[in-house]
């Protein structure tokens, strides 16, 4: 990844709003949504600068999380476990095209084998993670699913601020909680 980790998961929350133009409804709280979400996102961007490659790759990523997240809510019913079994089976297929084409196995083996407790852990939370989406999905309803999920984004600014001693502190939290209240709005209209 490339920029702040409290600038660029701010955006993270930009997948319900890129969820929200799939199915636009132009009342005045959508609207004031928008505009807080907007709000928050230009205070979060430092001045006169552009867009980093981080949040547009954020930004790309939440478009892809909108096409997979409508797939996993149509995913027939599903269990959880081996429905996301499945899913990462075919992210690793998908991945290893690349990854052959480049030659990259033996970066992807060096970095397992120096930090075998660091990949692991990484890859059980993501699994979890993943597995108690696909799991609340199947007793609340997505808006829902997403509220809580939206929380991620400022919890992930304050972590980048103290845990990684980015600068800018409350300046960068007030914006990403505009961006989590404009998503949870658009959620709940």
């Amino acid at each position: 990844s490339e920029g702040p980790v409290s600038l660029v998961n701010g955006f993270a929350n930009a997948t319900v709003v890129i969820l929200f133009l799939t199915h636009p409804a132009w009342d005045a709280v959508s609207l004031a949504a928008i505009g807080l979400f907007m709000a928050g996102g230009l205070l979060l961007l430092p001045r006169g600068a552009r867009i980093s490659r981080g949040v547009f790759w954020m930004l790309v990523s939440g478009g892809a999380l909108v096409a997979g997240r409508l797939l996993d809510v149509s995913n027939g019913g599903a269990a959880s476990l081996p429905y996301a079994a499945s899913l990462f089976t075919s992210v690793m297929i998908w991945l290893a095209v690349p990854m052959t084409a480049y030659g990259l196995w033996g970066e992807v083996a060096a970095l397992v084998r120096e930090r075998p407790v660091w990949t692991g852990a990484a890859a059980g939370f993501n699994a979890a993670s993943y597995l108690t989406v696909l799991e609340l999905l199947r007793v609340m309803a997505p808006t829902l699913v997403e509220a809580v999920s939206s929380w991620a984004g400022v919890l992930a600014t304050i972590v980048g601020l103290a845990g990684f001693h980015e600068r800018g502190g409350s300046r960068k939290i007030f914006p990403a909680t505009l961006l989590t209240v404009g998503t949870m709005m658009l959620l709940f209209r």
